[in-house]
C-alpha cells in the first residue's frame, strides 16, 4: 500500500494522560493569532484532527498538540492543544 501524504506524531504521556504530538505532515496553518490558527483549523482540517484523536488510532480520553509556527517575533514556536472535541482556547 502506497500513501501520498504523512502525517506525523510521537505519543507520550503527562502526568499519566495520553499526549500525540503532531510534529511534521500536517498542511498550513494560516493566522496571525494562535486563536486565527485555531478557528482555521476547526474550519479546514478538523476531519485530520479527528483521524489522529479518535478511534482507530485514539480514543475518547486522548489529548493532543500540533505544533505550528510562531505567532510573535520572540517565539520559536506555537503549539494547538487538541482533545476529542476540538481544540483548546488555552
Amino acid at each position: 500500500m502506497s500513501f501520498k501524504h504523512y502525517i506525523t506524531c510521537i505519543d507520550a504521556h503527562t502526568a499519566g494522560e495520553p499526549r500525540r504530538i503532531v510534529t511534521s505532515g500536517f498542511p498550513p496553518i494560516y493566522g496571525n493569532t494562535i486563536l486565527e490558527k485555531r478557528d482555521y483549523v476547526l474550519k479546514h482540517y478538523d476531519h485530520l484532527r479527528k483521524m489522529i484523536m479518535l478511534e482507530p488510532r485514539g480514543h475518547s480520553g486522548m489529548y493532543g498538540c500540533i505544533i505550528v509556527n510562531p505567532v510573535t517575533d520572540d517565539g520559536d514556536f506555537g503549539v494547538l492543544f487538541t482533545h476529542n472535541e476540538g481544540l483548546s482556547s488555552m
